[in-house]
This record gives C-alpha cells, sequence and structure tokens, in this order.
C-alpha cells in the first residue's frame, strides 16, 4: 500500500542541502504532506511509493530550497530606482525621500518587498 501524500512534486532538477556543497538528483522528487516535506529523492522512487493528490511536473525546472535575504529594507522598495550607485543612493535617493515618506508608503513599499521576494523564492527575511 503507497503512502500518502498532499502533494508530489517530480521530474524536477533536484538541489539539496545534503552533504558537503549542494546535493543534486537530475530526475528528483519531493512528497508534501500537510505542508511539510517527508521524502526527497528520485522521481521513480517517490511516485512508487507515495499516492499524492496532486502532483505537478517539474520538468526543466529546479527545485531547490527556500532562498534566504539576510538583509532587506522592505519600506525602501517604493524609492527603488531613483539613484544610480550606493553613494548616490544613499545621498540623493535615501536621504531625501525619507524625510517625506509617510507611513501608509513605507507600508506599501514593504508590502511589494516581500510580494516580489516570495515570488522569487526567498521564505526568510533579515529586515532592517
Amino acid at each position: 500500500m503507497n503512502e500518502h501524500a498532499d502533494l508530489l512534486i517530480q521530474h524536477g532538477h533536484l538541489l539539496t542541502m545534503r552533504g558537503r556543497g549542494v546535493g543534486y538528483v537530475a530526475d528528483g522528487a519531493l512528497a508534501i504532506e500537510q505542508g511539510r516535506i517527508v521524502a526527497v529523492g528520485a522521481t521513480s522512487a517517490l511516485a512508487a511509493r507515495f499516492a499524492a493528490d496532486e502532483t505537478i511536473d517539474a520538468t526543466g525546472q529546479a527545485v531547490l530550497p527556500g532562498l534566504i535575504d539576510a538583509h532587506m529594507h522592505t519600506p525602501w522598495a517604493v524609492v527603488r530606482g531613483v539613484a544610480q550607485d550606493v553613494a548616490h543612493w544613499m545621498q540623493r535617493g535615501l536621504a531625501p525621500y525619507s524625510r517625506h515618506m509617510s507611513a501608509d508608503a513605507m507600508l506599501a513599499g514593504t508590502r511589494l518587498n516581500v510580494l516580489e521576494a516570495l515570488r522569487a523564492g526567498t521564505t526568510t527575511f533579515g529586515d532592517y
């Protein structure tokens, strides 16, 4: 009898944190049950082991752990692009605009930055 999984992601380029460096499974899969990864391995092994409510064919896609951004300034998404380099950004971008940003603008910037990061695979943030 097969084990149950809510979701089986299969046929992906599976990048793991197993061993030294990054592990790789060319035709990889992962099984998810109640929001938790319960198994990782070759698609053939996991497809035989699990009966899943939903499957995702990740052919040609990378499947990897969530990314970590250890240093974000989430409110400043709304002033992105107002300066060309770090020195210009600090002196001519951030400083003048920050004095005039409302709490609503900062909240909008935070929401935008977090949504963009989540969409790109970032699951952990260090906000400053």
